[in-house]
């Protein structure tokens, strides 16, 4: 649009608007007002749309005129997939509101999300930047690019009002961050996370008893089970054991009473970041009693106790008497940061959740496994990948045949051990490659990690002026064509070594990345790789055809799921595997 077109449509909204109003008394001189202010609104939203900073990111054109939530005309759930037509339509970097804009190319992102280095440090190889994130030792070196690190937006604070303080996952401070994190880093160490396998095993073996248990009654030594929600429960118990050091029994039990308010909680969140005004309602940010009375409990059951258990909960008790005083917390603080670990706790229950549930987030919160994520994780999030694997392997006979052949070749289990190690695991390539294509094609969040900059940027050749809402697509990136020979075909081969392509690893965030990355990668890889190499070890499952639109139907609220919450699979025990190992 030239400025001549720009000044007509300025004329005209002037003359349209004016001739509403009428020329004589108060009344008049306050239609007069109101037809100024109207059409100053009509004329500086033109202005931004046409001339604006932004105006030269392509987008619909609705969504440069309007703030429309992009859930609106959408499915319930499904805004990640009008966001992915919306890049497919007009680009990988593309408008989506007024102040708004969805980046989904590799060399932008790096922008977006990587801490600022110094431009001369010197090249580093990418597998040695990754400790437990495994990837063929072959690829040729990358460099930590010098960019942005651009700050989370501010719809995290929104959290603040749920918690009542900041914590790791709801501070846009950078320095609160560094110093939450500090402080919780140690217990996602690999020395302290190789402390938590045995409670790990605990929560796995019961899942085992309960697919034994299921085979035990059913027909022709065969169980329909639903493997998505006992996954979800195994994720949950494993939390309870590892973080607060007893079993919330969801596997044995079935249920517990935390699931339910836990799910509420979540969804008001995702309603408040779509319409931040209602978060001035203290009935939708209200913690719940029982929430806070669980977490106390914890808390005053382990200090009395006197017992010093290593799980992440002591970690945060212990934090109260820390040699500096910046880095104690207090009771309140431990409770807050209990939200990294229950808030994602997965929706297990199917009751309906009043009206909250009407709505879905417009950026999703960042999750990562298994905290809250980006830089965060938690259960939901190893559950759905885990539960996403096992999908695509039962699509898949010939890749569910080779890693089968790698865990019967390759995992060697002492007799009298039920489960296998994780040492003896990390070092699969097959299995590795397999969880490393599932978070390629199925990433906790498909719509998005939202980042503000706090200064006017570049990004590529877009002039981004501080404050516009930057929505980092790693899907978008991830399946690109550009960047992925096949990118919706899933193939693990392509993260083996010596893979001709290898893969496009600077175009891979499965843990997001900069100073904001999920710190619970390292717990998250040893959670996956233990329950899918027990399953397939120990159990052959089968694909029910009336299932199979199901894994097709996927919605996004707080992470990427099944609409349904729901997938059932048959399920065998393998005989020869089993007695291999246990010897009846």
């Amino acid at each position: 649009m030239d400025t001549t077109t720009f000044h007509m449509l300025k004329s005209w909204a002037f003359e349209f608007l004016s001739s509403f109003v009428g020329h004589s008394g108060r009344g008049a001189a306050v239609q007069s007002a109101a037809a100024v202010v109207a059409s100053y609104v009509v004329v500086a939203r033109l202005y931004d749309a046409f001339f604006g900073p932004l105006s030269d990111v392509p987008g619909p054109l609705i969504h440069k005129l309007l703030d429309l939530p992009v859930t609106l005309p959408s499915e319930r759930g499904s805004a990640w997939k009008y966001v992915a037509s919306v890049h497919e339509r007009y680009g990988p970097v593309v408008r989506i509101g007024r102040n708004v804009i969805s980046v989904a190319d590799k060399e932008m992102l790096k922008q977006v999300c990587t801490r600022v280095l110094h431009p001369l440090l010197p090249i580093i190889p990418f597998h040695l930047s990754h400790d437990t994130y495994p990837v063929p030792t072959s690829l040729p070196p990358a460099q930590i690019l010098v960019k942005e690190d651009l700050p989370k937006s501010k719809l995290y604070k929104q959290g603040q009002r749920m918690t009542g303080r900041q914590t790791l996952f709801n501070t846009i401070e950078l320095d609160f961050h560094k110093q939450r994190r500090r402080i919780l880093s140690p217990a996602f160490s690999i020395s302290y996370l190789n402390s938590l396998e045995p409670y790990i095993f605990q929560a796995t073996e019961s899942l085992v008893r309960k697919l034994r248990a299921e085979i035990s009654v059913g027909t022709n030594e065969r169980a329909v089970v639903d493997i998505w929600n006992l996954l979800q429960r195994l994720a949950l118990d494993i939390i309870g054991e590892t973080a607060f050091g007893r079993t919330f029994g969801m596997i044995e039990n079935g249920s517990h009473p935390l699931p339910q308010k836990i799910t509420e909680s979540m969804r008001r969140r995702a309603l408040i970041g779509q319409f931040p005004f209602l978060g001035l309602i203290p009935a939708l940010t209200r913690q719940d009693p029982l929430f806070q009375k669980f977490v106390t409990n914890i808390i005053e059951d382990r200090v009395k106790s006197g017992i010093h258990r290593s799980d992440i909960l002591q970690i945060l008790i212990d934090a109260q008497y820390s040699k500096e005083s910046d880095d104690r917390l207090d009771v309140k603080d431990i409770i807050s940061e209990t939200v990294l670990f229950l808030y994602a706790i997965p929706f297990t229950t199917r009751a309906p959740v009043s009206f909250v549930a009407l709505s879905e987030s417009l950026m999703s919160i960042e999750i990562s496994p298994p905290l809250l994520h980006p830089s965060i994780a938690g259960s939901e999030t190893t559950s759905n990948s885990t539960g996403f694997a096992i999908i695509y392997l039962l699509r898949h006979p010939d890749k569910l045949q080779t890693l089968i052949r790698e865990l019967d070749t390759q995992l060697d289990i002492p007799v009298g051990d039920l489960l296998p190690s994780h040492d003896s695991l990390k070092h699969l390539p097959y299995l590795n490659a397999v969880i490393n294509e599932t978070m390629r094609l199925r990433p906790v969040s498909a719509l998005g990690l939202p980042r503000e900059p706090a200064k006017d940027v570049m990004l590529g050749h877009y002039f981004v002026p501080r404050k516009t809402l930057v929505i980092a697509n790693m899907r978008g990136v991830q399946i690109n064509p550009d960047y992925w020979p096949n990118p919706t075909e899933f193939m693990p081969e392509r993260f083996l070594e010596g893979a001709v392509p290898g893969p496009a690893m600077d175009a891979f965030y499965p843990f997001s990345a900069g100073s904001r990355n999920c710190i619970g990668k390292n717990f998250a890889w040893m959670e996956m790789r233990l329950i899918l190499a027990t399953l397939f070890k120990y159990f052959e499952f089968d694909l029910i055809p009336s299932e199979m639109p199901k894994a097709d139907d996927l919605a996004q609220f707080v992470t990427l799921t099944i609409r349904a919450n729901e997938f059932n699979v048959g399920v065998r025990v393998r005989k020869e595997a089993w007695e291999k190992v246990h010897g009846f």
